[in-house]
């Protein structure tokens, strides 16, 4: 998950994790991540350290502390580039925006790109981008988007291991089905569409119009590329949607977590309108080594959302009541975590927002995996708030009135008088 650099090493020792086999297996991870990143460029063969820590690895339920793999198993991928459904009595416009200007990715060095979006609504449901980036060690990259209104999100962060042109056409979607941190990405192949590794759900309700900045920062020597080109999907209302809540709905019954094994729990909700426009997720879970977990929430839809996968090292209670929110200001896989000290809110890293549009109304379910030995834990309760909200409609018609002038307010009252003179005759 994290960066196969001497800076991994760095916040291990800063943070060392307590003495024990799991620890010690842990903190190899680091260790020989760091000797592989040292060794990468100067021609020395790292085999047999890629052997080692793939070793250990399997034995931790293929934890990749140093980030040499990018998940394991990862599904076939969505059709991406798609935006939500339209709340009901409400239509949303796509517009695309491209940059279509090279720019040279050199080593250790930050390239700052641009895109101007006008004439769109100025509410944002929802925004993609695209990519085309060449690059000999994709692992090198960290990207970052920021809106005309200052939001910074992470894209990706040292994603894609030592791969060739791995983002060549990709397009970061919340509706895509695969995470960029948990992805298994192959030389010179595109990947298609990832979930960024924050989520784009964090824009939605600005004003997309204005400048939007791309960057792209190389944090290693020895490999270079080119961003070929990139844009923007942005898909906007001309005024808000009309939300509900958010409406809290709980399950408070605890669940053992136990070695090599899933726990599940459902939450059911009931009772809101059918379409969902937010939804944030509490979980207070204690256990002993926070790496063990890998954490989903399926809707009753059936969509399934990644959470956490291996994130937290080997520290203690570390989400116990944290919030998992698109909006949150790191993503999981970014934060430092600390022994038995709370995370406070987090970007999973699948996106909340890959819910929306859906019917929240129904049984939710919460998975919690097990995949190591020797530690376990409890879910002690978890719930989930969800927001629904429904479409501004068009504005009605304006009907125009004629005015009269004097002479045409006479004629009118005198034939009302003789109308009413014909019918008073008639009656008689």
């Amino acid at each position: 998950m994290n960066k196969i650099a001497v800076s991994a090493l760095a916040v291990l020792v800063a943070l060392p994790l307590a003495a024990g086999p799991k620890e010690d297996t842990y903190n190899r991870l680091n260790e020989l991540g760091a000797e592989i990143e040292a060794r990468r460029g100067t021609g020395l063969d790292v085999n047999a350290q890629m052997a080692e820590y793939a070793a250990l690895s399997e034995s931790l339920g293929n934890d990749d502390p140093a980030g040499l793999y990018a998940g394991a198993g990862a599904a076939a991928n969505g059709s991406g580039n798609a935006a939500p459904p339209d709340p009901p009595g409400g239509m949303g416009t796509t517009t695309n925006f491209p940059n279509n200007t090279p720019a040279a990715i050199i080593d250790n060095a930050t390239t700052s790109v641009t895109v101007d979006v006008s004439g769109v609504g100025t509410y944002l449901a929802d925004v993609d981008l695209i990519t085309d980036i060449t690059h000999t060690f994709a692992a090198d990259l960290d990207m970052t988007l920021m809106s005309p209104a200052g939001t910074v999100i992470v894209i990706s962060t040292d994603n894609g291991g030592g791969n060739d042109d791995v983002f060549v056409g990709t397009t970061w979607d919340d509706q895509a089905v695969n995470a960029a941190t948990d992805f298994t990405y192959a030389n010179a192949t595109p990947t298609g569409p990832l979930i960024p590794e924050a989520a784009m759900g964090a824009f939605i309700g600005e004003d997309p119009n204005g400048t939007w900045t791309f960057e792209v920062a190389d944090d290693a020597g020895g490999d270079t590329g080119t961003l070929n080109s990139w844009s923007l999907d942005v898909t906007t209302f001309d005024a808000p949607p009309v939300a509900t809540g958010p409406t809290n709905f709980a399950n408070n019954t605890p669940v053992a977590i136990i070695d090599n094994a899933t726990v599940t729990s459902t939450v059911d909700v009931s009772g809101l309108d059918t379409y969902l426009c937010d939804i944030n997720l509490t979980t207070d879970i204690t256990h002993t080594f926070a790496a063990d977990l890998d954490m989903t929430l399926t809707s009753p839809a059936g969509t399934v959302m990644i959470i956490s996968t291996d994130n937290g090292g080997g520290n203690d209670d570390v989400f116990v009541g944290t919030v998992w929110d698109d909006s949150a200001a790191e993503p999981a896989t970014d934060f430092t975590y600390a022994n038995a000290t709370p995370t406070g809110p987090l970007v999973p890293e699948g996106a909340m927002a890959g819910f929306i549009g859906e019917d929240p109304n129904g049984t939710w379910t919460f998975d919690i995996g097990d995949d190591a030995g020797g530690d376990t834990g409890t879910l002690n309760s978890w719930s989930l708030d969800v927001t629904t909200c429904l479409g501004m409609p068009a504005a009605l018609p304006v009907i125009e009135v004629p005015t009269v002038d004097r002479i045409g307010l006479a004629v009118l009252a005198l034939l009302l008088l003789m109308g009413g003179a014909w019918t008073l005759t008639r009656r008689s």
